[in-house]
């Protein structure tokens, strides 16, 4: 029909009429579904990021976009993505605080509005977020966030706004905190972590709630699940992306030796593989 929109496109208006009604009585175009919710407007209005479209060469463009939209030096700051949330190619700090700002001031808070920006914005866009607000109004974009928002949703927004090893620090003080511990988040965030940022995560934990790691983590763990992770600890996983297959092959033998292939388990021995080789050589 020469009136059929293209395949993707959105439906057409409701007001759109037809040349005249026989035209209108002769089309029998099928009704044409709404644009799936990956490519509608985040609530409030502020336009997101489109959904990148799928082709051979998808990588190769988001490459080239992230590049012509922040500096090959923010780039390289810029930590890996993984998931939906990649950096904002039309991103403005100055903008985005001054949607905040808006959000909070006077009676009432538009919620909506902290979402849109939040919530579509890279880890490093939203610390450019927070420094230029307080540059813009001379207030700490947290603590303002904090004194309009409550229950769980303040802890989300909250959490957006920490740097990545400013938020391992925090789970890690929360899953020790108060009774029992959450021995799921040690394993996820000691045992996944490379030994550079384990370092941070340490400076951080420490500089943040004047503990030490090592130790609350002795206190909180015992036995030989202890052991592996005050090794995680010491930060001293080989950061090599090369695979010896003989040395992953002499490995995999020793971990069978010291657990499957004998009565009892050596624990010693996963202690000294999982905690020191790489995670390349570890996958081999």
């Amino acid at each position: 029909s020469p009136h059929q929109p293209p395949p993707g496109s959105a439906p057409y208006p409701a007001q759109t009429a037809f040349p005249n009604p026989q035209a209108a009585q002769s089309s029998h175009r099928p009704p044409q579904r709404p644009p799936p919710p990956s490519h509608r407007q985040p609530p409030g209005g502020y336009q997101s990021a489109p959904p990148p479209v799928p082709s051979s060469h998808t990588h190769h463009a988001s490459v080239t976009e992230k590049m012509g939209a922040v500096s090959l030096k923010e780039a390289a700051k810029e930590p890996p993505t993984q998931g939906t949330v990649t950096p904002y190619d039309s991103f403005d700090a100055e903008a985005d605080a001054k949607v905040l700002r808006k959000a909070m001031k006077g009676l009432g808070t538009d919620e909506r509005a902290i979402v849109s920006v939040l919530a579509y914005r890279s880890n490093g866009q939203r610390q450019e977020v927070k420094s230029k607000f307080k540059a813009l109004y001379g207030k700490d974009l947290i603590r303002e966030l904090k004194s309009e928002l409550s229950g769980h949703f303040e802890d989300v927004v909250l959490a957006l706004l920490m740097t990545p090893k400013e938020y391992d620090a925090f789970a890690l003080r929360e899953a020790m905190k108060g009774v029992g511990t959450a021995e799921d988040v040690l394993i996820e965030i000691l045992c996944t972590r490379t030994s550079e940022e384990v370092v941070a995560i340490k400076q951080q934990y420490k500089s943040d709630f004047g503990r030490d790691l090592e130790k609350d983590i002795i206190s909180e763990t015992s036995g030989h699940f202890k052991r592996l992770l005050v090794s995680m600890l010491t930060g001293s996983r080989d950061p090599s992306t090369v695979v010896d297959k003989a040395k992953a092959r002499a490995d995999a033998q020793a971990l069978y030796k010291a657990g499957e292939g004998r009565w009892g388990t050596d624990e010693s021995k996963f202690n000294q593989i999982l905690a020191a080789r790489s995670f390349a050589h570890l996958r081999a």
